[in-house]
């Protein structure tokens, strides 16, 4: 899994390729998805400690429901992207199901594992920033292969049709994360 994870922020066509045929990895995809998240969540903690902010839900609550509601984002991502890519810009031979684009964008959170390095005073924003910038490129170089597309531009495509539909649902799902953690 390291491997793979390594790869997939290495932006190797190979390796998601690989994670694209592996039916087994999907449980694995949605361990990144959930440490990803985790990690952005002991970092807020961080920051809110150094900041010397209080914590207006307890610990254990509020790092259940962050992950899940990442988990929950990931899913509409992969939702949207497979529609946007599957559907709407389908090419003749493009071939791909959830589970394989869920995969596919599983393994591409891996760079924003970076995300845990964001409570650093100062650089933290600037980390943030460049690991959601990553994973975005990931996730292109993912869709790419998932799609079987020959043009990274078509991805690019996908990708950005996808943020302009799904930001609705992603909209209203934070704000249901902010009132349920509030």
């Amino acid at each position: 899994m390291m491997e793979r994870m390594i790869g997939a922020a290495m932006l190797k066509a190979s390796v998601f390729e690989d994670i694209e045929a592996d039916s087994s990895a999907l449980p694995q995809a949605i361990g990144i998805v959930a440490l990803v998240t985790l990690c952005g969540v002991v970092a807020s903690a961080l920051s809110s400690v150094i900041a010397g902010e209080g914590q207006s839900t307890s610990v254990i609550s509020g790092v259940l429901s962050s992950v899940m509601f990442g988990l929950i984002g990931w899913v509409l991502w992969v939702t949207v992207l497979l529609f946007v890519g599957g559907v709407m810009l389908r090419k003749s031979d493009t071939e791909t199901n959830w589970a394989e684009m869920g995969r596919i964008v599983g393994f591409a959170y891996t760079p924003g594992l970076l995300v845990l390095l964001s409570f650093i005073p100062t650089v933290g924003v600037m980390i943030a920033f460049i690991a959601r910038i990553w994973t975005l490129m990931a996730v292109v170089v993912g869709i790419r292969h998932a799609l079987d597309f020959e043009s990274t531009g078509r991805a690019i495509l996908v990708a950005a049709i996808s943020g302009v539909i799904g930001s609705i649902p992603w909209l209203t799902l934070k704000i249901i994360q902010w009132i349920v953690t509030s």
